[in-house]
Formats: C-alpha cells, sequence, structure tokens
C-alpha cells in the first residue's frame, strides 16, 4: 500500500481519477488502517481545487468522507466543501451512507446545519 500511495502522489495523475476511483482509493486505506498522509492530502487538495463534488454518487461520497474520518484526519475545509452536493443528495442515501454522515459531520465537529436540517 505505501509504495502504491507513493506512486499515486508521485505521477500527478489524480487529475485523471473520476470521483468512484478517488472515493475507493481513500476508502481502500481506511479499510485496512494504512495511514499515507501525504495520499490523503493530496486526494483532499485535488477535490477540493478541482470542485468536483458534485460528480459524486451517494456512496462513493459517503465512503470519501468515512475514509477521512476513520483514518483520524479532520480537514474541515473538504468536510465542508461537501456539505452542498451531500445535501442535494440527501434523499439519494441508503441508510448505512446517511448513518456514515452523520457520524462524520459529528466526530470531526463540522457544523452543517444545511445537511441536518435535511434529515
Amino acid at each position: 500500500f505505501e509504495a502504491m500511495g507513493d506512486q499515486i502522489v508521485a505521477s500527478k495523475h489524480l487529475k485523471d481519477f473520476k470521483p468512484q476511483e478517488l472515493s475507493n482509493t481513500v476508502w481502500a486505506y481506511a479499510t485496512v488502517e494504512v495511514s499515507h498522509p501525504k495520499l490523503f492530502e493530496a486526494v483532499a487538495n485535488h477535490i477540493v481545487q478541482s470542485d468536483c463534488f458534485n460528480q459524486f454518487v451517494p456512496q462513493a461520497l459517503s465512503n470519501t468522507l468515512w475514509a477521512y474520518a476513520t483514518m483520524g484526519i479532520m480537514d474541515k475545509q473538504l468536510y465542508s466543501s461537501f456539505v452542498p452536493a451531500a445535501a442535494k443528495l440527501v434523499g439519494a442515501f441508503n441508510n448505512q451512507g446517511l448513518s456514515n454522515i452523520a457520524w462524520v459531520y459529528a466526530v470531526a465537529d463540522v457544523d452543517a446545519p444545511v445537511l441536518f436540517n435535511d434529515f
């Protein structure tokens, strides 16, 4: 995992990753509890800078946020930037996705009234 993360960060090809691929990548690292701060930082920066939030399907959005919170990465800018997209998708999340979203924003202590008023 370390070498693969290093390759992703070094290759500068994150711009070629689709939102699902970004989500799958950070989800995989979080699921096996492998820390790679440079990878998580690069993915978060890419997501925020490319403003691709509305391209995430509900599960990818939920899994991405879950991965960051699970790894203890409290990137408030990333979490806050996802709020509008998550609020638009509230009706499309399954129960697991909804509970993940609620857990993430509670753990990260990010105020998201627009999101939680819709619940």
